[in-house]
């Protein structure tokens, strides 16, 4: 119901059943469950579509430590969540919001001769750009000039 609420923009109503959901699992689950890691991941999600990159980076990064600790480095689910955090930690250091950077992203990727860019080449420019962010952002200029 939530993800239906999101969809129509309807974010206070998607985000309290994100809080519910989250609570009911955490009290049922325990804290270190890996359902309790994805109901953080929704709630994430959610916030960074409202453009809220802080929260999102946070909730994500703990959904990530749970599913690291639970399910292992190479699941499907640590991996998504690894991308993630640092999609949001970029989004939250550049303010912009998922497909601006996805953009920015391919545009750098052309501009190093970069010609696969798959999901670890754009994990390594992620941490690139999370250590000296000048580096996208002269990019980001530039295409908006």
């Amino acid at each position: 119901m939530a993800a239906l609420y999101e969809s129509q923009g309807k974010y206070n109503e998607a985000e309290s059943l994100c809080l519910q959901c989250l609570e009911i699992t955490r009290k049922t689950l325990g804290e270190n469950h890996p359902n309790v890691a994805t109901s953080l991941n929704n709630l994430a999600l959610l916030y960074n579509v409202q453009g809220n990159y802080a929260d999102a980076k946070k909730l994500s990064q703990r959904a990530l430590t749970i599913w690291q600790q639970t399910l292992g480095d190479h699941h499907p689910h640590t991996q998504g969540s690894l991308w993630a955090t640092k999609m949001f930690n970029v989004q939250d250091l550049l303010d912009c919001d998922s497909d601006t950077l996805l953009g920015l992203l391919k545009a750098f990727a052309q501009q190093a001769n970069l010609l696969d860019l798959n999901t670890e080449t754009m994990l390594m420019m992620l941490e690139t750009i999370a250590t000296d962010p000048q580096i996208l952002q002269n990019r980001r200029e530039a295409l908006q000039g």
